[in-house]
């Protein structure tokens, strides 16, 4: 990540408040929305930022010009530390559980038998600590899920096929067979 700490003697030569300084960088790295375009029933806010190539650039962020109460400009590079930096992971979390997510494509096959395969060589290499497990999601727990249903499902229509015919056969036997 990219920090910017600003340096507030620099600020109050200059005659700048810090919050000033914030607004800029802020809408330059994160955006502001400046309006809304209306079409039919879908409202879309237009967001005014560096493009994507530009905010991840060290130079173009030292460079951003920042307005001084004399009327002119002066780069935030004069205003501010600006350095590339370690940041904190995003923590992720399911109900109060952390989560860690590791993402991967099936191509070529199917999920069923690349959950299956996987499942051993990861329980067998990978020791996790007391209170840590390891799920597979995504498409695969959507399969299970819809697997799960149809089967249910088959029973009930089965049962269903079942009481009709006893219903028109009068026999069980029968309507087993």
């Amino acid at each position: 990540m990219i920090v910017v700490k600003v340096d507030r003697e620099s600020l109050a030569r200059c005659g700048i408040k810090v919050e000033e300084v914030g607004d800029v960088v802020e809408t330059a790295l994160n955006g502001v929305v400046v309006t809304e375009v209306r079409e039919a029933e879908r409202i879309t806010e237009v967001l005014l930022r560096l493009p994507d190539k530009y905010r991840q650039d060290e130079e173009t962020i030292k460079n951003l010009l920042i307005d001084i109460p004399t009327g002119n400009r002066i780069p935030l590079s004069q205003l501010a530390h600006i350095e590339r930096s370690e940041g904190p992971q995003t923590i992720f979390r399911e109900g109060i559980q952390r989560r860690k997510i590791i993402l991967c494509n099936v191509v070529g096959r199917d999920i069923g038998s690349f959950v299956k395969e996987a499942r051993e060589p990861i329980a067998r290499s990978v020791s996790l600590p007391p209170g840590y497990y390891f799920t597979f999601g995504g498409q695969f727990e959507a399969q299970q899920r819809t697997m799960r249903q149809l089967t249910w499902m088959m029973v009930v229509v089965g049962l269903r096929v079942l009481v009709v015919l006893f219903a028109s056969l009068g026999s069980l036997r029968q309507s087993l067979l």
